[in-house]
């Protein structure tokens, strides 16, 4: 036989401070995890939809990201050559000579961490996808071409002016990348940028090969030559790689919205320990009115979780707000974070979790409370 569910009801209320302020701590924990974990999903989905499969990312031999690579300009040539690669309608080379490096964006009494990528004009023709949607591609000039997702950040526009690098810099244009991680980008003239910050060198070359199925071979190929010594992936592949290495900020996130979990479980421990101690005497009376142990286990598992998940409610509420406030994460990710289900259902996990394991022991304590012992 169980204890009535209107029982332990009645009796949440009657501790309505203790109750919230367990419910609020609960929610202050699923509301960072949800976030955290939202975060990842975006930033890998980001990763994952950058780059295509006919497309290469070459950079130094060794180098594990494009912003330390090193590549003389003359690898151009060498790449131009190469027989599987493709070619746009006036016959030219599909591939783009890079200077992809972190930076500083000073506007007024503000500044912010960015990424400016340096490119010349067949950049325009060889990554298809990007699209201009306001203004013009980068040309020779103090010119700048901004993603999508950092116009939206940095609140820049068309005609706007940029410090970068210690020269001024006019935006000509806003370009959407169908959500990848250019979006995050400030593009620039190639010789420019390369001007700016006194430099000869590239960090790498983006090149289009005829079709997807050559990727591999061209990838084979490019790798084991040692002419030119120097490292090709497909380009999901190099950016799936680059990914994984800056998601780790978001695991840290969700990392330390576990290790406070922790807390919040000792939290609702506290709670159903008090709940239990003030409640022996109804306890007996359960007991000897024929209610078994585990039916009074049961019956202070249901508190103890539907305090954790009451607080899984509030969080995801809570997480709801804090996902509309544009999050910068340096060189990552600006902009919104958009919280999806997975992260909610995990959420209300981890509230389910938090609850059965903070009144798992209290609630054991209750089941063994023996009528003899209340009625002495």
């Amino acid at each position: 036989m169980f204890v009535p569910l209107s029982y332990n009801l009645r009796s949440l209320g009657r501790r309505r401070v203790r109750t919230a302020l367990t419910v609020f701590g609960i929610a202050a924990v699923i509301s960072v995890y949800v976030v955290m974990n939202s975060v990842s999903v975006t930033m890998r989905t980001m990763f994952a939809k950058t780059g295509q499969a006919d497309e290469l990312l070459i950079t130094q031999a060794g180098s594990i990201n494009p912003e330390f690579s090193s590549m003389a300009r003359g690898t151009g040539t060498f790449l131009r050559a190469h027989p599987r690669v493709a070619v746009d309608p006036s016959g030219e080379p599909l591939v783009s000579p890079e200077l992809y490096i972190a930076s500083r964006l000073t506007r007024g009494a503000t500044t912010r961490d960015v990424l400016l990528r340096g490119v010349a004009p067949i950049a325009a023709r060889a990554y298809r996808q990007l699209r201009v949607g306001e203004g013009t591609f980068v040309g020779p000039g103090r010119k700048a071409l901004v993603g999508r997702q950092m116009a939206a950040t940095a609140g820049l526009r068309t005609s706007d002016v940029l410090d970068l690098e210690g020269e001024k810099w006019t935006v000509v244009g806003v370009f959407d990348a169908g959500g990848t991680v250019f979006e995050q980008e400030i593009w620039l003239d190639l010789d420019e940028l390369g001007a700016a910050t006194n430099r000869a060198d590239l960090t790498n070359f983006f090149m289009r090969v005829k079709s997807a199925g050559e990727a591999q071979a061209a990838v084979d190929e490019l790798s084991a030559q040692r002419s030119e010594p120097m490292q090709a992936m497909t380009a999901p592949a190099a950016y799936a790689r680059v990914g994984g290495m800056s998601i780790w900020m978001a695991a840290l996130g969700q990392f330390i919205a576990l290790t406070i979990a922790l807390g919040a479980i000792f939290g609702g421990m506290n709670t159903m320990y008090a709940a239990v101690a003030s409640r022996v005497r109804e306890i007996g009376i359960l007991r000897a009115l024929g209610y078994r142990s585990w039916a009074v286990l049961l019956s202070f598992l249901f508190e103890s979780v539907a305090i954790g998940l009451a607080g899984g409610a509030l969080g995801a509420l809570f997480a709801l707000g804090l996902a509309q406030v544009p999050l910068d994460i340096p060189f990552f990710m600006s902009g919104a974070t958009s919280i999806n289900a997975s992260s909610l259902r995990a959420g209300f996990v981890l509230a389910g979790a938090v609850g059965l394991l903070g009144g798992f022991f209290p609630a054991w304590q209750a089941s063994r409370v023996k009528v003899v012992d209340v009625l002495r």
